[in-house]
């Protein structure tokens, strides 16, 4: 079982240091040697090496040693100037190579696992998309002064607003969705980390915002969209007054009709009580900045894990892929890799 070193605190006084929770002395002799070219930072304990460990300074996963073997040994060694870092001497490639290399890089723990999350950021970008669409078409609507006449005048046909409804429709649902898609997503990756130290801080993030009451309601919002109708959209109009006391701006507020959403039993007692306190009307563009800003610090968070997390897979699956290139090249581009374990060339 790994074992967790966490530093907590800044500034000039020596941070809080734990180890699997039991607070440290303040002489606490802890240090690591962070190489950019190294596939992992030394960490130290009394000048001794630590293996299979994690290092957490102020809740990121900064360094993770891999279990002590060989390889690891080998890299310790080089970090401390009591090996050569240098790549094996140029050679041709022997016959098969190729097949046996590419045998490797189809079950590495280093590809597997940056396409675990090159995946997940690929469906974090969808609902982020989908979230500045939405966020700038009521931002338009709100600032454009056309479009707040647009919104309620009657003398003629309604083409502007029925298309702008039309695109709020769309642009709400595709949200909404995203948000569950990737609730979803999310936990068939992550659930992979489950027992380490990185997933309990991921599900004490993850519970904080789920009970949040716009992200319950956004939540119940998906289903209401999903399994019941689209929400009635309405706007309020605002019409400014210039110094003179002349008509000014004219501008519209796109809003969800409370009344109208609390006609569903579907909703969960803290989405219920959100729509309750809102009055007569749910302003959407501020509900979405408030579960935007939730979901942007929460993956922030999670992004900033990965390198942590799997600097030393992807540091030996990019050597593999350079061996590789090696191969495929007859010795012409790439090179053997440095620390990857391998049979003899």
């Amino acid at each position: 079982m790994a074992t967790y070193i966490t530093l907590d605190g800044n500034g000039p006084d020596r941070p809080t240091i734990s180890v699997d929770g039991v607070r440290q002395p303040s002489d606490f002799a802890l240090r690591w040697v962070d190489r950019a070219d190294m596939p992992f930072a030394g960490v130290y304990i009394a000048d001794e090496r630590q293996y299979d460990t994690e290092v957490w300074v102020n809740g990121t996963c900064q360094h993770r040693v891999p279990p002590e073997d060989e390889q690891t040994r080998h890299i310790y060694d080089v970090i401390e100037g009591n090996a050569d870092a240098g790549r094996p001497a140029s050679q041709p490639p022997p016959e098969g190579h190729r097949e046996r290399v590419q045998a490797e890089m189809r079950t590495h723990p280093g590809g597997k696992a940056h396409l675990r999350w090159e995946g997940l950021m690929r469906t974090l970008d969808v609902h982020e998309r989908n979230g500045r669409e939405l966020k700038a078409l009521l931002a338009r609507v709100s600032e454009t002064p056309g479009l707040g006449i647009e919104m309620f005048q009657n003398t003629a046909p309604p083409i502007v607003r029925e298309q702008i409804e039309a695109e709020v429709d769309q642009r709400l649902h595709n949200y909404v969705a995203s948000a569950a898609t990737l609730v979803d997503h999310t936990r068939r990756t992550l659930t992979k980390y489950e027992d380490t130290r990185f997933y309990e801080a991921y599900e004490a993030r993850r519970s904080t915002i789920s009970q949040s009451p716009v992200a319950r309601f956004i939540k119940d919002l998906r289903n209401y969209s999903l399994h019941r109708e689209l929400p009635f959209v309405g706007n309020t109009v605002t019409i400014g007054r210039t110094s003179e006391g002349t008509l000014g701006d004219v501008r519209a507020e796109i809003e969800l009709s409370c009344s109208s959403l609390l006609t569903w039993d579907g909703w969960t007692s803290s989405a219920r009580d959100f729509i309750g306190a809102s009055g007569d009307t749910i302003k959407l563009r501020e509900v979405l900045t408030q579960h935007i800003d939730l979901i942007r610090e929460l993956y922030r968070w999670v992004g900033e894990q990965y390198h942590g997390l799997h600097r030393f897979e992807i540091a030996m699956f990019n050597e593999l892929v350079d061996e590789y290139n090696w191969a495929i090249s007859g010795g012409q581009e790439g090179s053997p890799r440095r620390f990857g374990l391998r049979q003899e060339l």
